[in-house]
């Protein structure tokens, strides 16, 4: 028998899920060039949740227009790469993150 999900549950997945989208985008090209639907896929495999179709190349827009991301076109795919400041920014994220977490784990 599964436990129903809270809705607070859900909706803190929504946020840190598909409300940051950014952050799973630069993380997963931290290590090597990617085309968005390779993402949404591995973000279907490994963190649980639908991003759409649409909604990530909405976000890789953005990134790119900010320059956190670059794009080239190989063949009939687009590719991104991070960009140094888009390293930084992954690293900014997920150093607020950790700390969120770990100030929560030590709340009295």
């Amino acid at each position: 028998m599964t436990l129903r999900e809270e809705p607070p549950l859900r909706r803190l997945k929504k946020k840190t899920g598909v409300e940051c989208l950014w952050i799973y985008i630069l993380a997963y090209l931290k290590s090597r060039d990617r085309y968005p639907y390779e993402i949404i896929h591995i973000i279907r495999e490994k963190h649980g949740f639908d991003p759409g179709l649409v909604l990530p190349y909405v976000v890789f827009k953005k990134l790119e227009k900010a320059n956190y991301v670059v794009s080239k076109t190989i063949g009939n795919r687009k590719y991104y790469s991070i960009t140094n400041k888009g390293r930084r920014l992954l690293e900014d994220g997920l150093k607020y993150l950790e700390e969120l977490v770990n100030s929560l784990k030590e709340a009295d």
